[in-house]
């Protein structure tokens, strides 16, 4: 499907971009005066051939109104709005729930056109122009600005001058927002859009705040109820969360999204039984959620039912959307390999594991956690450089991945290089967070050298931070013993 960008625009001022976008009339007023001189319009005689901003027709339709200058512009100066805003893809989860593939927008289903502008959609902000968040810094609009002069015409590089003059400078810019928030000032899914913003900068009270505006604007805006759920998450406010995504599951039971995200929160809870209930829902919502089945196989891994979890994991690699990209295909083949050999690996089925694992690489070459995990596998079957070679890839891709550090000296004790192995578990304890077992792994080498004072630090070093619990229990148990031991030698030297 060929659709020509510029031939299906909306008419819309050259030269005033905002009003049509904003309604703003001091911020076309100033915006003209900062490109250019104000030039003398055309006379009264002469208005049946102007362009009417305040009420978008053309003057001779308008109502007998005292107009300011600004406000009409001649027809000549009427052009077609460039289309620089993206397509809106369908996700694959969508597309599961009934909607149609590609563009929600325009239609077009080509997925060579992903990430391409969209003719049916138009430019609200000078935001929107450069194609950056509200939030953007100056760097991030001066990237934008030389990324799309090169590809625009002289015609349409007015557009990215306006809105670099507005938004280069400070206090146009925030009276320019100040009149963005008066124009959407009853727009739910405007302030839920703009808490979005704030959130992926981190300012998640702020954000907080957008999402309670929406709200209260209307309470049945069912993407602000998952904005505000998303954002109490990133607060730690789980049970808030929860309720957020409740009450958006309630307004739209279409929706699976609330459901899954429910259910994730639900098993960081520990509440394994009713988040896998919740990822069941979600998927007679969607049966081919790809996201809903991760979460129920992850969850089920959990709890130490592997068999069902690699059903689950297996369901997301029989999933294909033809309107998937290369890179999303990726993202959820290798997720759904990686996730399989890992419960496999649980099973001990560590040949099986591997050739998972291989598979997620074969997707995703910078998959640390795939090479750390093909890693454990060939270490598990004693193929001790193998191993090291998958955990030097792992670290060289996430040189914080302090398992990776931990497991690899674990190899090259086994191999006899110690030192080494020293040096690998000090990499481990530095990296954040730390690895707890990395003081007991440490312990165990300086013991084995002959360093006892050194090797009686690090146990005790271990037992003042390991939790009392899980795979630390047998480990605690030992470093105490051999704090004993290793005490009394010192004292009979």
């Amino acid at each position: 499907m060929n659709i020509d960008d510029k031939s299906k625009g909306s008419l819309v001022p050259a030269r005033s971009t905002a009003l049509a976008r904003t309604g703003s009339q001091a911020l076309v007023s100033r915006g003209l005066r900062d490109l250019e001189r104000v030039e003398q319009f055309c006379t009264e005689p002469e208005a049946r051939f102007l362009f009417c901003l305040e009420h978008k027709c053309f003057h001779d339709q308008c109502p007998d109104v005292l107009h300011l200058d600004f406000a009409l512009i001649p027809t000549e100066r009427i052009v077609r709005l460039p289309h620089i805003v993206p397509h809106v893809w369908t996700g694959p989860d969508d597309v599961a729930s009934g909607l149609p593939p590609g563009c929600s927008f325009c239609g077009e289903s080509d997925p060579a056109q992903f990430g391409k502008p969209c003719p049916q959609r138009n430019c609200n902000t000078w935001y929107e122009i450069l194609g950056v968040p509200e939030g953007a810094d100056e760097n991030q609009i001066d990237d934008a600005y030389r990324e799309l002069a090169k590809e625009w015409s002289p015609e349409e590089m007015r557009w990215l001058n306006a809105a670099c003059a507005v938004l280069r400078d400070p206090a146009k810019r925030q009276q320019y927002d100040a009149e963005l928030v008066q124009h959407h000032l009853n727009d739910a899914e405007w302030w839920t859009s703009k808490g979005n913003s704030l959130d992926a900068q981190g300012l998640h009270s702020d954000a907080l705040e957008c999402h309670e505006k929406a709200l209260t604007i209307d309470p049945l805006c069912t993407s602000a109820w998952i904005n505000k759920g998303f954002c109490l998450d990133e607060l730690g406010k789980l049970p808030a969360a929860l309720e957020c995504y409740r009450n958006a599951a309630e307004i739209d039971g279409s929706n699976y999204l609330p459901l899954v995200r429910k259910a994730d929160i639900l098993g960081r809870m520990g509440r394994f039984a009713e988040a896998i209930s919740c990822y069941d829902t979600a998927l007679q919502v969607s049966t081919e959620s790809t996201s809903a089945w991760m979460g129920k196989g992850s969850t089920l891994h959990r709890v130490a039912c592997y068999e069902e979890a690699i059903a689950c994991f297996e369901k997301v690699l029989q999933i294909a959307h033809q309107t998937w990209t290369d890179n999303g295909r990726a993202y959820v083949y290798s997720g759904a390999w990686n996730a399989k050999g890992a419960s496999l690996y649980r099973l001990g089925r560590y040949p099986e594991a591997i050739e998972c694992y291989e598979e997620a690489i074969a997707l995703d070459p910078e998959f640390a956690q795939a090479w750390y995990n093909k890693g454990n596998g060939m270490r598990e079957m004693k193929q001790f450089n193998g191993a090291i070679a998958c955990y030097d890839r792992a670290i060289g891709l996430d040189p914080g991945l302090a398992k990776a550090w931990n497991n690899k000296g674990l190899c090259l004790r086994e191999l006899g290089r110690l030192e080494e192995a020293l040096s690998c578990y000090e990499s481990a304890l530095g990296c954040n967070p730390p690895e707890t077992l990395g003081w007991y792994n440490k312990a165990l080498v300086q013991e084995h050298l002959g360093r006892t004072q050194d090797a009686v630090r690090s146990y005790e070093q271990y037992l003042s931070v390991a939790p009392p619990d899980g795979q630390h229990t047998v480990n605690r148990e030992h470093a105490r013993a051999r704090v004993r031991a290793l005490k009394k030698l010192i004292e009979n030297v």
